[in-house]
């Protein structure tokens, strides 16, 4: 996953429920180890998550589209 492929979400939580859904290949769920807010060229946020998977230890890196949110008050 890229950030040129991110996946749009409308809340943190949309993107928590996103790896709920879908775990690494070996089935153990996702740990997010490191969040970070990127702009892209077009100055839009996204946030990078980097995960590993709690069955295997694999390692992934899984970006959101998060314009639908951020910046605007929380509610």
């Amino acid at each position: 996953m890229s950030i040129e492929n991110a996946i749009a979400v409308e809340s943190i939580a949309a993107e928590r429920a996103y790896l709920a859904a879908h775990p690494c290949a070996c089935g153990g769920a996702w740990k997010v180890s490191q969040q970070a807010l990127v702009f892209d060229e077009a100055r839009k946020p996204h946030d990078q998550l980097r995960a590993t998977c709690q069955g295997c230890g694999e390692t992934g890196e899984f970006w959101f589209d998060v314009s639908a949110f951020f910046g605007r008050p929380p509610g």
